[in-house]
Parts: C-alpha cells; sequence; structure tokens
C-alpha cells in the first residue's frame, strides 16, 4: 500500500477509526453479498458471465473509491502494474491446493472415478469464483486488516483478521467450529500475510481465487 501525506487511519481520533472500521465492514460485506446474486438471477449462462464481470469491476471500483475519497490516498491498487499480482497470487494458490491433492492421493485419502466436463459451467464457476475473492479480501484484507495493521500493528491485525475470516465460514454446509478454526490458521494468517508481503489486495485475491 503507498500513501501520501500523513496516515489517515493512525492519526484520526479513535472514535472515528472505530465507527469507520465498522461502518465500512458493514458497507462493503452488504455490497459483496448483494454482488453474490449475479450468479443466480438469470438462466442465461452468457448473461450470467456478463453480471458478475460487472459485480466485480463495480466492487473493485467502490474500494478504490472508498479509500481515495474518504482516507484521501492513492493506493498501489490503482497502478497498472500491479495487475500482475492476481497472476501471481493464482499460481502459488493453485500450487498450494495442487500440493494438497498430491499428498491426499498419497496418503491414500483420495481417488479421481470419473472426469465430468462442462465448460460453460466451469466458467461460469471461475468468474463467480474471482467474486468471492474479490469480496472477502476486501472485506478482511482491504478493510479490516489494513485498519488495524495501520492503526496498531501487523501482527494483531493477522491474528483478529484471520478469526474473522474463520468465523464467517462457520455457516458454510457441513461447517464445524473447527472447521472455522483451521481456516482462520490456515487461510486467514497466510492470506493476511500475502496482502502484508505484496502491499497488493491483488496477490492475496488471486491465492484465494484459485484456491
Amino acid at each position: 500500500m503507498e500513501e501520501n501525506g500523513t496516515n489517515t487511519l493512525k492519526d484520526m481520533p479513535l472514535y472515528k477509526w472505530i465507527f469507520l472500521l465498522i461502518g465500512a465492514t458493514l458497507l462493503f460485506l452488504i455490497l459483496y453479498s448483494t454482488a453474490q446474486i449475479t450468479g443466480y438471477i438469470s438462466e442465461n449462462v452468457y448473461l450470467s458471465y456478463l453480471l458478475i464481470i460487472c459485480a466485480i469491476v463495480a466492487l473493485y471500483a467502490i474500494y478504490i473509491g472508498f479509500i481515495h475519497v474518504v482516507e484521501k490516498k492513492s493506493v498501489k491498487e490503482k497502478e497498472l502494474s500491479s495487475a500482475k499480482d492476481i497472476g501471481k497470487g493464482f499460481f502459488v494458490g493453485g500450487c498450494y491446493i495442487t500440493s494438497i491433492i498430491l499428498i491426499l492421493i498419497a496418503l491414500g485419502c483420495y481417488s479421481i472415478d470419473s472426469v465430468q466436463f462442462d465448460t460453460k459451467n466451469v466458467i461460469l464457476r471461475l468468474i463467480f469464483f474471482l467474486l468471492v475473492g474479490v469480496g472477502e479480501e476486501i472485506v478482511f484484507r482491504g478493510i479490516i486488516f489494513r485498519f488495524i495493521s495501520e492503526r496498531w500493528n501487523y501482527a494483531i491485525a493477522l491474528i483478529i483478521s484471520a478469526l474473522l475470516f474463520g468465523y464467517i465460514h462457520i455457516s458454510n454446509d457441513n461447517a464445524t467450529l473447527w472447521s472455522s478454526l483451521a481456516i482462520a490458521i490456515e487461510a486467514g494468517l497466510m492470506l493476511g500475510a500475502a496482502y502484508m508481503y505484496s502491499g497488493s489486495l491483488l496477490f492475496p485475491i488471486g491465492i484465494q481465487w484459485a484456491w
């Protein structure tokens, strides 16, 4: 993250920082939840492609606009050169999940019985899960992690954002308290570290997209 001038989040009064953190988190959770509807409102798969892509662009543009207008910062995500970070993230995430599958195969816990490939459905899911990556990373890394790390420190930001990231997945099908804690540890901490390392939200977005 690149900034011009003073650190707005660190310098603002605490009450205002808390209000902005809660308000921004709720705002982007609502926007993200609303954006997911684009994947279900049309039976025409090509129209669904278009609607989801529009939702992704709009969600990310609102995030950039929020930082620029509310926090009065220039951000790395606005630079064209950082667009390659999503490709790097996708490669890293792909390597992670491939390694896990290979380990499961080696341990005899995973096997392929048959291969079904529906091109239209695969593309739809690929686009939709980019939306998931964008939405969740904006909320948990772009807002929660960044707000806390710039106000306090990276360690506190990593722990809080990871725990909240794990908690929100407890509503998933067949989720348990243990699975949510596992997500907080292996994904929440990793994605926060990826954002901290790269300085660009696109890197963790790419990792989660591939995952």
